[in-house]
């Protein structure tokens, strides 16, 4: 429902997910809006700038990548135009997650942030998903088990 010419209200609190939450957005320019909850949390969303890393650039990514959490190891290597992530000891090829943003991978409603240190060195990921919320996966050496 509009409020202004640029605010409106979701009142039906269908949307699966966002909890069924009500929301209100209020468009901010072409690239910008924002994102207020009923519970009054007010979140700023910006435009993706497009982002196509070389083959190059995409080998950076790649390596083992273990959760101590969760006790997966994740197998990362460069594909066609993007990452293959594979489940450690899995029988699949993989799947393959797009570039969304500079250290920012997404199929569906997965994604995945990598983590560089001071000297801009991959160290790890974050994994989320809509059941899952920033799982800290980090990079393993060579042959090093969890």
């Amino acid at each position: 429902k509009a409020v202004t010419k640029d605010r409106f209200h979701h009142t039906s609190g269908d949307l699966f997910f966002m909890s069924q939450d009500e929301f209100e957005l209020n468009l901010l320019s072409q690239d910008e809006f924002e994102y207020k909850s009923m519970e009054g949390k007010t979140t700023r969303y910006h435009r993706a700038q497009p982002f196509t890393p070389t083959p190059s650039k995409l080998k950076a990514f790649e390596g083992r990548f273990g959760s101590e959490e969760i006790g997966i190891v994740y197998e990362i290597k460069a594909g066609e135009t993007g990452l293959v992530v594979h489940l450690e000891h899995s029988l699949g090829k993989g799947s393959e997650i797009k570039p969304v943003h500079p250290d920012l991978f997404q199929r569906g409603l997965v994604t995945i942030r990598f983590i560089r240190d001071k000297d801009r060195q991959v160290v790890a990921f974050d994994y989320s998903s809509p059941v899952l919320k920033n799982i800290r996966f980090s990079r393993l050496n060579k042959g090093s088990r969890l």
